[in-house]
């Protein structure tokens, strides 16, 4: 009778531990969501954007968002222009952008979204084409009745956008 209770007890332990392990993964693993057919970012897919001002291509100080894209554009909002970052490639004004999608992702751990836009960019400098990503948008949700995104200025805008964007977040 004994032993029956302890396999009973082990098993109830192992299986509560492994339920355990479960939900802390589920909670600290980063969530996403595609929102490439979602305003603003629709018409981002239907046709490139052109750059307005200096932009460059940069390798991505940690690990990229996407393995797939592995390059950052940046354009003084993000890491700042500085000669400390590993430039690739300049890229002059008028250059196209192709954006292929737009993804939202929240960390497990912070618990803060950010809307990644991928896609490809030529180098005319470099003969070369990237994969790129680029981070656009600002989940305002602190004393908000309704959070709601901002999206400023950017490389291929001069100024931001004026309404307030209701996209679910994952």
């Amino acid at each position: 009778m004994m032993k029956k209770v302890v396999i009973g007890l082990v098993i109830t332990v192992v299986v509560g531990i492994a339920l355990f392990i479960l939900y802390v993964y589920m909670v600290l693993a980063p969530k996403q969501s595609d929102v490439s057919n979602i305003a603003p970012f629709a018409e981002l897919m239907s046709q490139p954007v052109t750059t307005i001002k200096e932009t460059i291509i940069i390798t991505y100080p940690s690990v990229p968002p996407d393995e797939d894209y592995a390059y950052y554009l940046e354009d003084g909002s993000g890491f700042g222009m500085e000669k400390s970052l590993q430039v690739l490639a300049e890229l002059p004004i008028g250059t196209k952008v192709n954006f292929d999608k737009v993804t939202l992702i929240t960390g497990g751990v912070s618990g803060t979204t950010a809307a990644y836009l991928f896609g490809t960019v030529f180098s005319e400098e470099k003969q070369k084409s990237y994969n790129i990503f680029y981070n656009w948008g600002e989940y305002r949700s602190l004393y908000q009745d309704q959070p709601y995104w901002f999206f400023g200025e950017t490389f291929w805008l001069d100024k931001p956008l004026e309404k307030k964007y209701f996209i679910e977040v994952p």
